[in-house]
């Protein structure tokens, strides 16, 4: 126990330093001195015994990570002068159950009271205008929040990871529910939304997996990108009539999804039997399926990028005669659909061979991950993205000879295919297009190939020899990073671009042959290479 002294030789002590009892791990207790003003950066840091700090009412200022890493401190009573709660004071304090603020703080600054784990209930003053990030994140013991309504500003993941919390009033000052404000805080059920927010952050409620409804108020305007995505008992949305904007997968990963419905009058959006439709471009963007069977609305047009990701539980997908246009990761967790229906006048989408295609481009876009056997049509230009991922049953594969492209993340998870001949007239393979596929023992490029894109065969575990083309133009970060069992590599010829990580973690990799320029190897190795390898070249 310490008590620090009021004056020394003379003079008060009107500040404790920088540092001053950084790590004192057998300090109990600290009674401050009645002068003190300041408490600087670090003062008790790591203190990790201190149980009990007592503050004068002088105490005007407290620096960042004063108490940072404190496990023991129980309770923290701030002075009345204090104004600001800086940032990372009270960092994982991992025992900290009460706070109390006798004073007008004005904000909370981040990671303020971040990883405080024992913290069950905190009451924020009236006076706080503004928190800022993380500063309550992981406060695992947390169950209750209502934000007072002086503030105006909450920022990015204040209140992420509060595992247990499980209701929130917002303040009616919060115009913009701020990116992962509430994301992973699996506990919450209940919301209140209040009239002056006009815009839900980026994964704002990201994996709230016990959020059973959502009934956003008039005046909001906008949805950002995954703002409800992971809320996986989430059963009714209900969006206002001033609705204009959704960013992408704003539902995916919520199964339990029954309903979207759009209150009268919204002239951008709207719900034809539960599923969200943009009126101006006619595209569906979240299908919400009632039954194994879902049909496409009569009238919509185009299919948005991860329409279909509630789809988990659907087996037959029917596209009618209005739909003419799909964009790129419609299907995008379709793993269960077993079969897609095409109605007859429909000019542009055809089911042939049991995979999905359209004219536009020629393009497979999806193949049901039902099948062992796929000959793709001869016509058939590009695989789309995603056309074949986890269709994990797929054992043979035809492909195509007027196959120019193959997409991103194409046949991501494909673990039955073994072996895969690519059409000589493929000049380009995107990211991650064989992603993952473990049982692939032997790959044949085209000599045609420009451009082979990042992860594009990574961690195909199986793989032990792999020839690079002469006409090689670009190859992207960590095209084979993984592959455990690859023992050689080959290059026809030299490659302009070779970003870094080309063969990290390919342990057994003995050899490289350059049968052409040689290239600089350096940054294409990881620490997964243990044993040296040798590089030959014939120039």
């Amino acid at each position: 126990r310490i008590v620090l002294p009021d004056t020394f030789n003379g003079k008060k002590i009107v500040g404790i330093s920088h540092g001053a009892f950084f790590g004192c791990s057998n300090l109990e207790e600290v009674v401050v001195g009645k002068h003190v003003e300041i408490i600087s950066t670090d003062a008790f840091r790591d203190c990790v015994g201190l149980k009990r700090v007592s503050f004068p009412d002088s105490v005007r200022r407290i620096d960042g990570r004063a108490f940072m890493g404190c496990l023991n401190l129980e309770m923290a009573v701030i002075p009345p002068a204090v104004k600001s709660i800086r940032p990372n004071v009270f960092f994982n304090c991992q025992k900290l159950k009460e706070v109390r603020f006798r004073g007008k703080v004005k904000n909370i600054w981040y990671g303020a009271f971040a990883g405080c784990r024992s913290l069950s209930k905190i009451d924020i003053p009236e006076s706080v205008s503004e928190i800022y990030p993380e500063a309550f994140r992981g406060c695992v013991s947390l169950r209750e929040v209502e934000l007072p309504d002086g503030i105006s500003n909450v920022q990015l993941g204040a209140f992420c990871n509060c595992t247990k919390l499980e209701r929130v009033k917002l303040s009616r000052g919060i115009r913009n529910i701020s990116p992962y404000m509430f994301a992973n805080c699996i506990s919450l059920k209940h919301i209140e939304i209040t009239s002056s927010v006009t815009n839900v952050g980026i994964g704002a409620f990201l994996d709230c997996s016990s959020l059973g409804l959502i009934e956003l108020p008039e005046g909001v305007v906008g949805i950002e990108e995954s703002a409800f995505q992971g809320c996986r008992a989430l059963r009714r949305v209900h969006l206002p009539s001033t609705f204009r904007s959704a960013g992408r997968h704003l539902f995916c990963g919520c199964p339990s999804l029954q309903e979207i419905s759009v209150a009268a009058g919204n002239e951008s959006f709207s719900s034809i039997e539960g599923s969200l439709i943009d009126i101006g471009t006619k595209t569906l963007v979240v299908a919400v399926p009632k039954s194994p069977r879902y049909v496409v609305p009569e009238g919509v047009e185009w299919i948005s990028g991860w329409a279909f990701c509630n789809c988990d539980g659907t087996e037959e997908i029917v596209f009618t005669h209005t739909v003419t246009n799909v964009l790129r990761k419609s299907f995008w967790q379709t793993e269960k659909v077993r079969r897609f229906v095409v109605e007859r006048d429909n000019p542009v989408l055809y089911v042939t061979n049991g995979v999905l295609c359209s004219k536009h481009g020629n393009t497979l876009l999806r193949c049901p991950p039902t099948l062992e056997r796929v000959i793709v049509p001869a016509e058939i230009q590009r695989i789309g993205d995603t056309a074949f991922a986890e269709c994990s049953r797929l054992r043979e594969l035809r492909l195509g000879p007027n196959l120019r492209e193959i997409g991103s993340d194409a046949f991501r998870y494909c673990e039955g295919l073994t072996s895969l001949e690519i059409p000589e007239g493929v000049t380009n393979i995107e990211h991650r297009a064989f992603y993952s596929n473990v049982n692939l023992r032997s790959v044949r490029l085209p000599s045609g190939l420009k451009k082979l894109g990042q992860c594009a065969f990574y961690e195909c575990a199986n793989l032990e020899k792999i020839v690079l083309p002469a006409g090689l133009e670009r190859i992207d970060a960590l095209a084979f990073k993984g592959c455990e069992k690859l023992k050689e590599a080959v290059f026809l010829g030299g490659v302009k671009k070779v970003d870094s990580g080309l063969f990290a973690d390919c342990p057994a990799l003995k050899r490289i042959r350059f049968l052409g320029p040689r290239l600089d190897t350096d940054s294409w190795f990881g620490e997964g290479n243990k044993t040296k390898v040798v590089i030959e070249s014939e120039r």
